[in-house]
C-alpha cells in the first residue's frame, strides 16, 4: 500500500485516451489497472484486446475478472475498492473507491474524483464496489 494517503491527488486532471496504462494518459480499466499495482500490489489482466467503446466486451472482461475469486462485494465504500458503474445492466465504466468518492477517467473528461451521486447525475444507475482479497 502506498505511504501516503493523498496518494490519488498526482492523479487529478491527466487526460483520458483510450487503451492507456499511464502515466500520463489513461483509459478507465488502464487507471484502475495502474493504480491497483502501483498503489496496493494487485496484478489485473489488462484485457488490452477490449474495445473502449464496446461495452459488452467491457462488461465480459469485467466479468472474468471477477470469476477469478478474488474480489469480494462491498456494501459501503471502502478505500482501494474497484467501482462497477454502467447505465443499464451492462457493466461499461470502471473507478476506485478514495475517502467515499470515486477515482475515474472517461471520454471527455481527465482524471477525477466524483461521488457517487455526481455519478448518478451522470446516468450512472449502478454502482458496485468489490474489494480484492489482497486488500480485504
Amino acid at each position: 500500500m502506498s505511504e501516503s494517503t493523498d496518494w490519488y491527488l498526482g492523479y487529478l486532471g491527466i487526460p483520458w485516451v483510450a487503451y492507456t496504462t499511464g502515466p500520463d494518459k489513461f483509459d478507465c480499466w488502464g487507471l484502475v489497472y495502474h493504480c491497483l499495482r502501483t498503489h496496493y500490489g494487485i496484478e489485473l489482466d489488462r484485457f488490452s484486446g477490449v474495445v473502449t467503446d464496446d461495452k459488452s466486451g467491457i462488461d465480459k472482461a469485467v466479468k472474468a475478472e471477477l470469476r477469478t475469486g478474488h474480489w469480494t462485494r462491498c456494501q459501503v465504500p471502502v478505500d482501494g475498492a474497484v467501482v462497477l458503474l454502467s447505465r443499464s445492466s451492462v457493466i461499461h465504466h470502471i473507478g476506485i473507491s478514495i475517502r467515499r468518492q470515486i477515482l475515474h477517467t472517461r471520454e471527455g473528461a481527465d482524471v477525477c474524483l466524483e461521488s457517487e451521486k455526481t455519478l448518478q447525475g451522470l446516468g450512472f444507475k449502478r454502482i458496485e464496489y468489490f474489494v480484492h482479497e489482497c486488500h480485504a
